[in-house]
């Protein structure tokens, strides 16, 4: 998984991600705020994942219903999968759908990569210095204990 951000100066950015696993791959990218960005970061370390997960989601917002999104452009959760502390970052990215668009133009993946707490501890680590500016690119790369 590759992840940039764009700060736009004014306390929000664009987050994108390209993941992939196995033969799928997806590129998405949304805007959040810098805060918004950071406390997902700092969630990462809890030891145990305290609920069932932790996750972002942005996209395009619904103007009629608070909190909800209309169209999810690039949702990250993180949420255990073993008692031996294996842990799956699921990645969903999806482009815009505007109106007027054939359905059939909509393109979309949703993937599972594989990692430890050690491994979220990093991600997490080197999503904050993305944050900072400190790193132009985090690369985070999956690990399985296996069955």
């Amino acid at each position: 998984m590759l992840i940039t951000f764009q700060d736009d100066d004014d306390g929000t950015g664009e987050l994108a991600v390209r993941a992939e696993n196995r033969d799928f791959a997806g590129r998405g990218a949304a805007y959040f705020s810098i805060e918004q960005l950071e406390e997902f970061a700092r969630s990462l370390l809890q030891f145990p994942l305290n609920e069932p997960k932790v996750g972002i989601a942005g996209g395009y917002w619904s103007a009629k219903r608070d909190a909800t999104l209309d169209q999810e452009l690039l949702g990250i959760d993180v949420y255990p999968i073993s008692s031996r502390g294996q842990l799956g970052i699921q990645v969903r990215v999806a482009t815009d759908q505007w109106e007027g668009d054939r359905p059939e133009l909509h393109q979309s993946a949703k993937l599972e990569l594989r990692t430890t707490y050690e491994g979220l501890k990093k991600l997490s680590k080197d999503l904050l210095e993305l944050i900072e500016g400190k790193l132009r690119e985090v690369e985070f790369v999956g690990e399985d204990l296996g069955h």
